[in-house]
């Protein structure tokens, strides 16, 4: 790999970061066109963002960076290279390096004690838990995972049974969750799984037209493992790093 150097601390600190990037690419995406062939930036960004939602999240940027550099290196006017990176850019840059290469994991910003209820749990306790925390969503669980019980639900529940002048606080948790407008509305993400795997999550509900109530993280994001962490609507802001 070769490239003209440029004379500023702005310059270098922008390629320097630049190849560490293409150089993560790479590993990730490889190339799988034959010996001596070379992807290209841009072949290397579309086909890394396949799989790495990191990638994915600064595809846009990346190949705008990928302009830059081509300004930087290849185009000069004299001996002077035609492009400069602003100090702005080249922060940015170094931040997305780090963001790809060690991504924040949902564990190290939302492993929390997490308040669950069973089924067989009265109603009334499940609301106390939630006023008493001040929680819209609380994970119900047996020997695992069962579903998300959500202020909506309740709501629902209790539309349908003063509808029939009828409140039973003793109602179990089970009961009452049938009134679940959508039961898909939570995901199971292990803690390994990165802040952009959470906030693509949300995106994708977005996308579709629905409401993704909760993420709750274990150790392997399976229905029996225990909660170590939850992330609501809520802290979706936190989902960026």
């Amino acid at each position: 790999m070769s490239f003209v150097p440029s004379n500023t601390e702005g310059s270098k600190r922008f390629l320097t970061a630049f190849y560490g990037v293409e150089k993560h690419l790479e590993r990730i995406a490889g190339s799988k066109k034959g010996p001596g062939y070379r992807d290209t930036f841009y072949d290397l960004v579309n086909a890394a963002s396949k799989g790495d939602a990191a990638v994915r999240r600064y595809e846009v940027d990346l190949k705008e960076y990928a302009d830059l550099r081509n300004a930087i290196v290849h185009e000069r006017r004299g001996d002077d290279a035609i492009a400069e990176p602003h100090p702005e850019i080249v922060t940015a840059l170094e931040a997305i390096l780090a963001n790809l290469t060690k991504p924040p994991l949902v564990s190290s910003r939302f492993t929390k004690t997490v308040v669950t209820c069973s089924p067989s749990d009265p109603i009334s306790k499940a609301t106390r838990i939630m006023r008493e925390g001040n929680f819209s969503q609380v994970p119900v669980y047996d020997d695992e995972f069962r579903g998300l019980l959500t202020g909506e639900t309740v709501a629902r529940w209790l539309a349908s049974r003063l509808s029939l002048d009828e409140i039973i606080i003793g109602e179990p948790v089970e009961v009452v969750m049938r009134e679940t407008e959508d039961p898909d509305n939570f995901v199971l993400l292990a803690r390994t799984a990165t802040i952009f795997d959470a906030k693509e999550r949300f995106d994708d509900y977005y996308r579709r037209g629905k409401s993704l109530d909760a993420i709750v993280i274990s150790d392997a994001g399976r229905t029996r493992d225990t909660p170590l962490g939850i992330i609501t609507v809520f802290d979706y802001p936190n989902l960026f790093p």
